[in-house]
């Protein structure tokens, strides 16, 4: 075993790759992604009896066809399971992925893209060198001046459990939430890897964290991520229509995942009850009911309420590192956890993967790290601070029987509700004071606000009149003013419903080999949940 994290990682590393080389066979290139290995197989032998035995070739092609159709049925019925499981739990985001797979329109990066100066980069190596340049910008934004600063302190009890070193139990429950088909981190060790190595690896593993929690010295290849560009929408040659997807090693996500799971439950304790995201048994329903339910009631009232919807410039990649562990302190986290979050974010550098090509290492000075289990639940603890202070002392417009609402967020995204347009204008200057000193701005472009009975209001951010609209797409939901029905919404959905069932027609709907059951399990599935 080795005398430093750095050295106990790299050996068992090295033995998982080693062991996987030998024991797992090569895959091969698949043109369907329902041929499995035993239809490969039948293809080869059907490829050598063509030479040999041509009453042998016929039989193998039709057990090859056989095959083939009943993987494909297979295939389709175990996307419409995992489908419904999406469904069950509202993740609307995988639906939407699966449609764009299947139709096939995602797309690789364009290997024409533009330099700053508007030049095109010809070669391999400028291509490296722009996409380094464009992620080094996006990933280390300028810090605030001055101190970090001091969040509102919470009353949460500490928790001695929180800083215990992990037991085996825990490691075994974080690997075992470890997702396969993932890609892997610089250290090439997949999920599959690991939960393949059984009771062994996980003592190793256990000796590693327990050796990591110990001397708080972070492995390097755990602070490494490989970034691989993904276009969004927009001119494919433009990398600002692209978004980085951050691959980290999966080993350090077990690290983190035992760090998260301990987090939530002391988070849960102090979450301010406005906010959703990243919370057990809440999501994006909860909030949109909730901005619904405020407007009806507002409308039929004749209150009028000013609402803004405030966007943040790349929130989670400007994070000030030194305010984060300011907002950790505040909430009673214990130092041992902070400490263990500081060594993992200093010296954090990351890649830019083309095609298999990495361009320079360049470090990261800002932000939550994407891709970490532990992120969105950091960049929560922020976000809060922030409102807390902006909110504290004050009431919020009232709805219901004495009920009072100030804000709603889902993680960055929200919806501030206030009385007049002078209380607007002091809660979205308060919020982009306080939320300037832990390195968020306000972006006052997709920044808007809307009233409830249509009146003109003037609303200003540093001194410039905020957009009014008198619709607003707020977490994927059309709201709108004046109206209490949601007929805008509903032809929404009807529109992206059709837009669903029509991009599938010639992938789904006209192939011959899916059974009918099958196709109207995916209609349930792909299409249903989009329009309901």
């Amino acid at each position: 075993m080795g005398t430093n994290a750095d050295e106990e990682e790299k050996q068992m590393s090295d033995v998982v790759l080693e062991c996987a080389k030998s024991l797992c066979p090569v895959i091969r290139r698949r043109t369907q992604p329902w041929i499995t290995n035993e239809c490969l197989q039948l293809v080869d032998e059907r490829k050598q009896a063509k030479l040999v035995d041509f009453n042998r070739y016929r039989q193998l092609n039709q057990e090859l066809r056989r095959r083939m159709k009943m993987e494909r049925e297979a295939y389709w019925n175990r996307v419409a399971d995992e489908l419904e499981e999406a469904a069950g739990r509202n993740n609307y985001h995988m639906l939407y992925r699966t449609i764009r797979r299947l139709s096939g329109k995602t797309r690789a990066t364009d290997d024409n893209i533009r330099k700053a100066d508007g030049t095109f980069a010809r070669s391999a190596a400028e291509r490296l060198e722009r996409w380094k340049e464009f992620f080094s910008e996006l990933y280390n934004h300028e810090s605030p001046q001055g101190p970090p600063p001091e969040p509102l302190s919470i009353q949460t009890p500490r928790n001695a459990f929180l800083d215990g070193e992990p037991n085996i139990d825990e490691i075994r429950k974080a690997v075992r939430s470890l997702k396969n088909g993932k890609s892997p981190g610089v250290d090439n060790i997949t999920a599959e890897a690991i939960k393949a190595g059984g009771e062994v690896l996980l003592r190793r593993l256990h000796s590693l964290i327990s050796l990591v929690w110990q001397t708080e010295v972070i492995p390097a290849t755990w602070k490494r991520a490989l970034v691989v560009p993904i276009h969004k929408k927009g001119d494919s040659r433009e990398c600002k229509n692209y978004r980085g997807i951050s691959l980290l090693s999966i080993v350090g996500k077990v690290f983190m995942k035992i760090i998260q799971t301990r987090l939530q439950e002391h988070r849960e304790q102090s979450s301010r009850e406005k906010q959703a995201g990243f919370r057990p048994g809440r999501g994006c329903c909860d909030q949109i009911f909730v901005a619904r339910q405020l407007m009806e009631e507002r409308i039929r009232c004749g209150k009028r309420t000013v609402i803004v919807f405030i966007d943040f410039k790349s929130a989670f990649d400007c994070v000030h590192w030194p305010a984060l562990w300011k907002s950790l302190e505040a909430e009673h986290v214990p130092w041992k956890i902070v400490r263990l979050l500081q060594a993992t974010y200093n010296g954090s550098s990351s890649s830019v993967r083309i095609k298999n090509e990495l361009s320079e290492e360049f470090p990261i000075k800002t932000g939550v790290r994407q891709g970490d289990v532990i992120s969105p639940q950091l960049f929560n603890i922020v976000v809060d601070a922030i409102m807390k202070k902006v909110f504290d002392g004050r009431s919020g417009v009232q709805y219901g029987d004495n009920q009072f609402l100030t804000d709603l967020m889902f993680a960055d995204d929200s919806a501030i509700s206030a009385e007049t347009d002078t209380e607007a204008t002091d809660i979205i200057s308060s919020v982009a004071e306080v939320a300037e000193s832990y390195g968020l701005r306000i972006n006052g472009d997709k920044t808007k606000i809307m009233t409830t009975d249509g009146s003109e209001a003037k609303v200003y951010l540093e001194g410039v009149q905020l957009e009014q609209v008198q619709e607003f797409k707020y977490l994927g939901s059309l709201l709108e003013e004046k109206k209490v029905a949601a007929t805008a919404e509903v032809n929404s959905r009807i529109g992206k419903a059709s837009a669903a069932f029509a991009s599938l027609k010639w992938c789904v709907w006209k192939k011959n080999g899916i059974s009918l059951t099958t196709k109207m399990r995916l209609f349930r599935t792909l299409v249903m949940p989009i329009l309901l």
